[in-house]
């Protein structure tokens, strides 16, 4: 438990007035080390201004790891690299609403109310039913449900159109370093 072990690791350097700490990304095991360090510091730091246990700082060190890469990789040639599409066409036959309630992933059109556990049973539901006319936006509809499934299974929250909170693997969940000191060798 790298998370872990980098958080008791930022503790007891506070403790003991260290202010260099040192972790590696050797291995699939320890990906994210270095972010999980930072992180743990600020939090280390928040909570000893702050004078509280190091919890609702703003800061979360929780990261959904595995110990093995799984895959399969084959060469590729000639690939059409993908793009985003600028253009946004309403889907005729109407829009949806989606959120998690009940431990239910709900989804809401003004025809029907779909309610189900999984994302491929509520998008199944829903074509079946007939409530989508455009293949984007049913892309847009999977991509979405599948956002509500993985939160609903990791007791996140789910707000749509919004990414996930990964915590410390969240691009946007480490907070700026201050500008690097000088370094006291003379060049």
């Amino acid at each position: 438990d790298s998370i872990g072990v980098n958080a008791v690791l930022s503790y007891i350097a506070e403790e003991i007035g260290c202010q260099l700490l040192f972790t590696t990304e050797a291995s699939v095991k320890t990906k994210g080390c270095v972010r999980e360090l930072l992180i743990a510091s600020y939090m280390v730091k928040a909570s000893k201004v702050k004078g509280i246990a190091p919890k609702d700082l703003g800061l979360d060190l929780l990261v959904v790891k595995e110990k093995r890469r799984k895959g399969f990789h084959r060469g590729i040639s000639n690939p059409i690299y993908a793009k985003p599409s600028k253009t946004f066409k309403r889907d005729p036959k109407g829009d949806f609403r989606i959120w998690i309630e009940g431990g239910k992933i709900v989804c809401e059109h003004e025809k029907a109310v779909v309610v189900g556990d999984t994302a491929k049973s509520v998008l199944d539901t829903i074509l079946n039913l007939g409530l989508v006319s455009r293949l984007d936006h049913a892309g847009y509809l999977g991509r979405e449900l599948k956002k509500a499934e993985i939160a609903l299974k990791l007791g996140k929250s789910y707000v749509q159109d919004e990414e996930l909170d990964f915590g410390v693997l969240t691009r946007s969940a480490v907070p700026p370093c201050r500008k690097p000191q000088r370094s006291c060798r003379k060049s």
